[in-house]
């Protein structure tokens, strides 16, 4: 009994770049393993630094606390304080529509947005629009 092999365009393709690639790093053209420079000492790359203060900044996140004056963001680079001054403007929903808004109006839990400024603490931003809402 002869058993038939049909492969479409699509797999064919795949199983030839699967190919192509295992050649690649058996020959030694493509190297496998962590990158190195020309010392011989990995090239990981450095974490990422802390925008210099002033730079525009921008946060996604959950609100984790809400005082008078901040409001502390869950981020996914960990917790983020950001001042709320008077000159922040808030936009928050209300009955379905953007409107602008208070602190008093946000709450811990909620999705929101934070464009400002870093100050020189990584962990501490000058907020100047928050919006409620992902």
């Amino acid at each position: 009994m002869k058993t038939k092999l049909i492969l479409g365009a699509g797999a064919l393709a795949i199983a030839a770049l699967a190919i192509l690639a295992m050649t690649l790093v058996t020959t030694g053209i493509v190297n496998a393993q962590t990158p190195t420079n020309t010392t011989g000492t990995s090239t990981t790359p450095a974490a990422p630094t802390a925008p210099a203060a002033g730079s525009p900044v921008h946060l996604d996140g959950k609100v984790a606390s809400v005082n008078a004056a901040s409001i502390v963001v869950t981020t996914r680079s960990g917790d983020v304080t950001a001042n709320i001054s008077a000159n922040t403007y808030i936009v928050v929903n209300k009955n379905g529509t953007a409107a602008t808004g208070a602190i008093t109006d946000l709450a811990a839990g909620e999705v929101v947005n934070v464009v400002g400024q870093a100050t020189t603490d990584a962990k501490v931003v000058d907020a100047k629009l928050v919006t409620q809402g992902g």
